[in-house]
């Protein structure tokens, strides 16, 4: 298995040199249209796999590469090389140039078959096993559902001073979705509260599908994580759901694989509606929830793809012909993010972010609007064609020891454990779109509650060596 992924990676490499090589119109959309649907039989025979071997983590990587990045290929293809973004200062009516669209095109190759090496290829130490593999407390009060209630009130409180300290200013405030962002107080720190919310809501739903027997604990929890969803959908910022929901799609599926195929019907079933949240999300995030009705019925139908695409053309055409290479290590930024400005006003940002985004808006404040380059021209702008290298096999690696830990990782007395990976895996997923620490606090802020609630375990098998599907055993 592992050569015909090698074989379909290379080739669909090989397919972006030759783009790269004769930069043209025609062959780009070839390519495009080739690489695209190869990667999309590849994802379909990993699909396959991971119904027999419970290992996701390559399945995921190349779904998010396909998501965020050849959708919106296939979208700039079909649509002559759209135009670049309304806001891009100085750029109106032009289009994409074919070079910039073939040296995109090779990069999510590389991108993506660095990330398959990375994942076959990657060490897993297997201390991570002690630290994930805790068992949940039981008593109070560290049991789960008075954490779920604790968690998820302090998220709504926080929102409650947030919107004026109403009712009817918090209803009014979810109503609006995005646009009640800006016209909102800044509460400062306190928003820290909103973030542990999406841990307490992940907890809860976990909790649900973990303890069917406790009807009593059920009854209690069901109408909290029910507020909490609300909050969240309304909330209108898209890769937040991945951090309230993940952990549940983690649970749903690797449930369904181990031991109750019916779980894997509810996933399918929670995919649909978490789509559909998503794309009515896309069309009220900038009108409102109370205008959502107002578009048209084939806007709830057209789904379209991420703009990362067009951010990593735009990042390719600035770097290097307009700026030189920024040469600014990511891992510096999750270290001074957590100092607030109070004590640090003139703390950095990211000067890749901050040149990319102000280039494309014209000059707005990053806090106020911004675009980010994308993981690969995030790594474009800095380290050139070697950041994107490092960056595909550093990210492959990740969705390895995502594996080896979930593989080993038991379901009863352990919902901390699934809901911090299902926030580990979100982390990634959304670090398709730019590797942050905006990303990373919802895991960070998640980690200081799992160490709280849970205890050391007393029997921590090694990575990996959990389930193992009938083929395997036989």
């Amino acid at each position: 298995m592992n050569q015909s992924l090698f074989a379909c990676a290379a080739a669909v490499l090989l397919l972006s040199v030759v783009a790269l090589i004769a930069r043209t119109e025609w062959l780009n959309s070839v390519v495009i249209i080739a690489c695209s649907l190869m990667t999309l039989i590849l994802l379909i025979a990993m699909a396959r796999s991971c119904l027999h071997t419970a290992r996701i983590g390559l399945l995921l990587f190349t779904a998010g590469v396909l998501a965020s990045f050849w959708l919106g290929a296939w979208q700039c293809m079909s649509e002559c090389y759209i135009p670049r973004s309304d806001f891009i200062l100085g750029e109106l009516g032009g289009s994409w140039k074919p070079g910039t669209i073939a040296m995109a095109v090779f990069y999510i190759a590389l991108f993506q078959c660095l990330g398959l090496v990375g994942y076959c290829l990657g060490p897993v130490h297997n201390g991570l096993s002690r630290l994930i593999r805790r068992e949940d407390h039981r008593t109070p009060p560290f049991n789960n559902t008075f954490i779920v209630f604790l968690l998820i009130s302090l998220m709504f409180f926080t929102l409650y001073i947030r919107h004026g300290g109403s009712i009817s200013g918090l209803l009014s405030g979810l109503a609006r979705s995005r646009i009640a962002l800006y016209e909102a107080r800044d509460v400062g720190l306190l928003m820290n509260f909103v973030w542990l919310g999406y841990y307490g809501l992940a907890l809860g739903i976990v909790s649900l599908i973990l303890t069917p027997g406790q009807r009593f604990s059920r009854l209690m929890l069901l109408p909290i994580v029910m507020a909490g969803m609300l909050i969240v959908f309304a909330d209108g910022t898209r890769h937040r759901m991945l951090y309230a929901f993940g952990s549940a799609c983690l649970v749903l599926l690797h449930k369904g694989i181990r031991k109750n195929p019916r779980c894997l019907k509810l996933l399918m079933a929670t995919s649909l509606i978490l789509i559909g949240v998503y794309q009515c999300q896309s069309l009220s995030r900038n009108i409102g929830w109370l205008n959502l009705l107002s578009h048209q019925w084939k806007d709830f139908v057209h789904v379209q793809g991420t703009d990362q695409f067009q951010s990593l053309s735009y990042a390719l055409e600035l770097v290097p012909g307009r700026h030189e290479y920024f040469h600014t290590p990511a891992t510096l930024f999750f270290v001074t993010h957590w100092i607030p400005r109070r004590f640090w006003p003139a703390k950095p940002s990211q000067p890749e972010l901050e040149y990319l985004s102000t280039q494309w808006t014209g000059g707005a404040n990053l806090q106020d609007m911004n675009v980010t380059p994308s993981i690969i021209g995030q790594y474009h702008m800095n380290w050139g064609v070697f950041g994107v290298a490092w960056i595909g096999f550093f990210m492959g690696w990740m969705f390895r020891c995502v594996d080896a830990i979930l593989i080993s990782l038991p379901f009863a007395g352990h919902n901390h454990s699934w809901v911090l990976m299902g926030m580990f895996v979100a982390f990634l997923i959304a670090s398709f779109r730019h590797f942050s620490p905006m990303y990373f606090m919802f895991l960070l802020f998640g980690l200081i509650i799992f160490i709280v609630c849970t205890r050391p375990s007393c029997h921590v098998a090694p990575l990996g060596t959990g389930y193992r599907s009938p083929e395997a055993i036989q």
